[in-house]
Parts: structure tokens; C-alpha cells; sequence
């Protein structure tokens, strides 16, 4: 079965490290990992995992593809990573399908996500308890 990853934090995982969890799992999967970092050059990715390791690094059956967050926490970074992980999933996808998307539930846009899909419209002037009415 091959899984789309896509990683919640911008730590980067364990280098050479029997602990990491996509090496554990590759005996069973493969797949791809779409993973932020909080490095800004691609040479300091290369300095923790190895010359070669930017933009894919490859870990047992799993392909780290990386972004490049820095340290800035801001609307126009999490747009950026929106944008890194719906352009890299589908062309990943279109590479080598994968059967299941895992999404954890600690992702940082799941939230906005969730938000934007039962936002209440502008000019409802109903009140919460009028809502509640209506719903039962």
C-alpha cells in the first residue's frame, strides 16, 4: 500500500536513527512524506541528511519531499506550505498513485480547514441558541 504523509511540525525527523517511524513502517508500506522544515537553504538540509538529500530525501521505502519554512510563523508561510503540499500531492500522485492520504490530526490547517468549511454566512443575524433551535 502506498500512503501520502503529509507531516504536521517543521522538526526535522531523526537522521540514521532506527526510531524513525517511516523506517519502521516500510517493511509494510511505501510512500511519500510531504514534510516543512525549519531550515530556509537547501545547503542545511544537506548539512543534516547528507549531500543529495534536498529536495527528496529517501528514508526505506518513504521519500521525504521537503519545504522550506524558516522560522517565520505568518499567514503568507502557512499559504506557502497550502500551496507546496496541494501542487507536490498531486504530482506525486500523478507519478506513482498512492492509495491513502494521512493527515494527522495536529496539522496546522486542518483547523483553518475545518473553519473555512462551516464558516456561517455574513448576514446571518441569527444567534447561537437560534442555531441550535434550527438544527433540532
Amino acid at each position: 500500500m502506498r500512503v501520502l504523509y503529509m507531516h504536521a511540525t517543521c522538526v526535522p525527523p531523526p537522521e540514521g536513527s532506527p526510531i524513525d517511524r517511516f523506517e519502521l513502517l516500510s517493511e509494510n508500506l511505501e510512500g511519500d512524506i510531504l514534510h516543512p522544515l525549519w531550515f530556509t537553504k537547501p545547503e542545511e538540509v544537506e548539512a543534516a541528511f547528507g549531500p543529495g538529500s534536498y529536495p527528496v530525501h529517501t528514508v526505506g521505502r518513504f521519500r521525504y519531499h521537503w519545504i522550506l519554512e524558516g522560522k517565520e510563523r505568518g499567514i503568507r508561510s502557512r499559504m506557502t506550505a497550502a500551496y507546496h503540499y496541494l501542487r507536490k500531492g498531486v504530482q506525486i500522485h500523478r507519478e506513482k498513485p498512492f492509495d491513502c492520504i494521512v493527515w494527522p490530526p495536529s496539522f496546522r490547517m486542518s483547523s483553518s480547514a475545518s473553519w473555512a468549511g462551516i464558516r456561517e454566512p455574513r448576514n446571518s443575524r441569527a444567534g447561537p441558541r437560534d442555531r441550535l433551535r434550527s438544527n433540532s
